[in-house]
């Protein structure tokens, strides 16, 4: 009687902490609404100054940019349910948008 060759196991994925990827999903919630309060707020004053041959300040641009950027790098994360470079991506983005806020006297 032959035995079958013992099958290699295959690599067990890590657990999904569900309770993190929930707090996860609702701190990005919040910082979307704060982002797109801001971002309105940064459209109309561009608006404004444009209209007095002025522009908005290139540093506050690449900022507005760079949230755009990192909450979407959040949401692949979320999707991808990766706690660690999902919390990494939104502490960034909750960062820069706080640059946003200061700038929008907020």
């Amino acid at each position: 009687m032959q035995t079958e060759p013992a099958q290699p196991s295959q690599p067990q994925a890590p657990p999904v902490n569900t309770a993190a990827l929930n707090q996860l999903r609702d701190s990005y919630n919040e910082l979307d609404i704060r982002f797109a309060s801001a971002k309105s707020s940064l459209d109309n004053l561009e608006k404004k100054q444009a209209a007095m041959g002025l522009g908005l300040r290139g540093d506050i641009k690449t900022t507005a940019t760079r949230v755009e950027y990192l909450m979407s790098e959040v949401s692949k994360a979320l999707s991808a349910q990766d706690v660690d470079r999902a919390r990494q991506r939104l502490n960034e983005a909750d960062l820069a948008l706080q640059r946003l806020e200061k700038f929008l006297g907020r």
